[in-house]
Parts: C-alpha cells; structure tokens; sequence
C-alpha cells in the first residue's frame, strides 16, 4: 500500500505481497505464525527504521523542504 513500500523491505522489516493476492498474503501470514522469532527480529528492524527516518517530525521537515523549493522556484 503506498507509504509502505518505502517503509518494509521485503524480508527485512516484513514481507511484502501483491495488494490484490489474498492467496499470497495468506501465505505469508501462515509462514510468519510459524516463526516467532523473525517476527521479533523484524519488528525489531521495523521500530529501528521508523526512528531513522519515518517518524512525525521527519514526515513534516520533508513536506516543509518540498514546500520551500516549490515556492523559491
């Protein structure tokens, strides 16, 4: 979905599937519930990435910098 595809990478933060393949996302699901601890290690990876570059405050200093190069230009 948009926003997560610049967040998750596949295998790192989470598995990413089609957005109109239920039988994919459910496969990935099904193979998750068996591995507890890639879903600790990938949670783990996905707060780390949030905190490097995704929070609020990074969100808004990025519209705020677009925002200045539309004006000055």
């Amino acid at each position: 979905m948009p926003g997560c595809r610049t967040l998750v990478r596949d295998g790192i933060e989470g598995h990413l599937v089609p957005a109109d393949d239920a039988a994919r996302l459910a496969e990935a699901l099904v193979a998750l519930s068996r591995e507890p601890d890639l879903v600790a290690r990938m949670g783990e990876a996905a707060r780390a990435r949030v905190l490097d570059g995704f929070t609020e405050r990074d969100v808004i200093e990025s519209v705020k910098q677009l925002y200045r190069s539309i004006l000055a230009s």
